[in-house]
């Protein structure tokens, strides 16, 4: 299977209620959606604020989530 084989049905079942399925879909969806959980409200309390909040630079911490993403789903493959 590709690295990101069953991406698509970890988060479905992850927002879903569903976790131990996220989890055998691909651990790396359900990690990524989790991700994205927390991203949300961060997004808005920063565009809130006018700024990033609890990050110097935001485009450094994308940088780093999207390598650590990338390097998960290769180790995963």
């Amino acid at each position: 299977p590709c690295p990101a084989c069953g991406m698509t049905t970890s988060f479905s079942l992850l927002m879903h209620a569903d976790p131990v399925g996220s989890v055998r879909a691909n651990w790396v969806g359900t990690l990524l959606a989790g991700l994205w959980l927390v991203l949300i409200p961060w997004a808005v309390g920063s565009a809130v604020r006018g700024r990033p909040l609890f990050v110097r630079n935001a485009e450094l911490a994308v940088t780093w989530a999207v390598v650590g993403v990338v390097t998960l789903m290769l180790l995963r493959w």
